[in-house]
């Protein structure tokens, strides 16, 4: 067990998220924001909006539930968070196109569940969203977007992406600056899902007919669309 306290700054929640997984009950692996390092971190709380997102040589239901619920409670006193192991990160094998509906898709799921309720962590999906869309290549990380980007806008994203700035809404001024480049398409989705108290009913066809991935990825994506349409 690990022995790790509640974390005060960045580099201690990195130390309890390696503790918790120091002796987990399969091989797992970083990847995600939690290998990139942009993970989102509240100073003030010691609490954190991202996900821990895993690799791992799961072969069962049953393996792959009771994994992700024994780190989950090793994290729970310390830094709770959501836990997801995966055998492969699916989606460096989508398009660039794809993965930015994939994006769009993972918010209206986060907006649709419990979760989506603090408006603390509204912001913070929708500046993370934001970002992803901007994104040259599936690998590129954040800091490198916003170091191109170049922009006011950008860096208050990032910052609240990371929990350096905390708002309970994403400023107007921001969201218009960074939505501007972005494919039509593209910028009517995030307002349409940024703006409706409740998921448009439409909004599951259309981000789905924009999804064309191989049938090992098309698992995961209609997962994440379940998931936008159900809140789960």
């Amino acid at each position: 067990m690990h022995d790790v306290s509640t974390p005060k700054t960045r580099a201690e929640a990195v130390e309890v998220v390696h503790a918790a997984l120091s002796d987990a009950p399969i091989p797992v692996k970083l990847y995600g924001s939690w290998a990139r390092g942009d993970f989102h971190f509240d100073h003030d709380h010691r609490s954190t909006f991202s996900d821990l997102d895993l690799q791992g040589g799961v072969e069962t239901v049953t393996e792959w539930q009771v994994s992700t619920k024994e780190i989950g409670e090793r994290l729970r006193v310390d830094l709770p968070m959501r836990v997801s192991i995966r055998r492969a990160d699916v989606h460096d094998q989508l398009s660039l196109p794809t993965s930015a509906w994939v994006a769009l898709a993972t918010y209206a799921a986060c907006l649709r569940g419990p979760t989506g309720d603090s408006p603390e962590k509204k912001a913070y999906l929708a500046a993370k969203v934001l970002l992803l869309l901007h994104r040259q290549h599936v690998e590129e990380p954040l800091g490198s977007v916003v170091a191109r980007l170049d922009s006011e806008a950008a860096a208050l994203a990032y910052r609240l992406k990371t929990g350096e700035n905390h708002f309970s809404t994403l400023p107007p001024w921001c969201s218009r600056d960074l939505l501007d480049p972005l494919p039509v398409d593209q910028q009517r989705m995030f307002t349409k899902l940024h703006e409706s108290p409740a998921l448009p009913d439409d909004a599951f066809a259309d981000i789905r007919s924009h999804i064309d991935v191989d049938e090992l990825a098309r698992d995961t994506i209609d997962y994440i669309l379940y998931n936008m349409r159900h809140g789960k």
